[in-house]
């Protein structure tokens, strides 16, 4: 006996044609590539930015603590030294020059691509201080009737072999060397004047006596290196350290013009005093 189906409820209908519009309109978004997503369409997750689009990573920061670190940055221009002066008690009467016919060689150490020693503060340079005093004390030598020479013209290299030589092509009657000096020991401090000939140790203990006198600092003492320009020069020739840069406040004072040029009037008295004895 064949029975009739009972009739669907009209609800069972209703969500039956519910489920297949909602079935039928996702599969038209996801077609269509319309995903839900932040506004104007766009997908609002950030893995969905390009490559291309994202920003560039923060550079790393430079490693710190390092005395290799500290060296590499470069020092501020120096403050250059006032503009010469007369010495006190130096002025000479018309026609009357005490250094007169004399050339005398300033030797301002290290320059170029040589900077010699670096300041305990990574910021000063021994080429820098070096090569101001030597200006001062030129113009201080000038005034006295003096013919100066330098051995470098600037921020440039030269040999230690063509210092010497330039000094013997003008037939200098004296050489200084000018540098600042270096310690391991950070609290040594002082000038000290070094001679090789002893043709050259009274201007080495008289100079050293100036420099200690007017830069109201420590004397180390007049000691004896074979260096280069010491041993190879055929004049009287002495080589002054004004004080260590590895000591941070020396190394202040030497970065100070009014200090460098103190110490460009102290070469001058001692050239004076030396040759006024000879």
């Amino acid at each position: 006996m064949l029975r009739s189906k009972p009739p669907t409820p009209r609800g069972a209908v209703r969500l039956e044609s519910s489920a297949l519009v909602t079935i039928l309109l996702l599969l038209i978004m996801f077609f269509s590539g319309l995903a839900p997503g932040g506004p104007d369409g766009q997908p609002s997750g950030p893995s969905s930015l390009s490559a291309a689009s994202q920003p560039a990573p923060a550079p790393s920061e430079p490693e710190t603590g390092s005395a290799k670190a500290s060296s590499t940055v470069p020092a501020p221009a120096p403050a250059a030294s006032p503009a010469p002066a007369p010495v006190p008690g130096s002025s000479h009467p018309s026609g009357n020059k005490p250094l007169a016919g004399y050339t005398i060689v300033l030797d301002p150490g290290h320059g170029g691509r040589d900077p010699g020693a670096l300041g305990v503060s990574g910021r000063t340079w021994e080429k820098y201080n070096a090569w101001f005093v030597a200006l001062d004390a030129k113009a201080l030598l000038e005034q006295a009737g003096a013919t100066v020479v330098l051995t470098r013209t600037g921020d440039v290299y030269v040999t230690l072999a063509e210092r010497v030589q330039l000094a013997h092509r003008h037939g200098a009657d004296l050489y200084i060397s000018i540098h600042n000096d270096w310690n391991p020991t950070a609290s040594i401090r002082g000038v000290t004047t070094y001679y090789w000939h002893e043709r050259s140790r009274r201007l080495a203990e008289v100079l050293q006596a100036e420099l200690a006198s007017r830069l109201g600092t420590r004397s180390v003492g007049v000691l004896r290196q074979p260096f280069y320009v010491l041993r190879n020069t055929q004049m009287p020739a002495v080589l002054v350290e004004l004080g260590f840069l590895s000591n941070r406040e020396e190394e202040a004072r030497l970065a100070d013009p009014a200090y460098r040029w103190r110490a460009a009037e102290a070469i001058y008295r001692g050239v004076l005093r030396y040759l006024s004895e000879a």
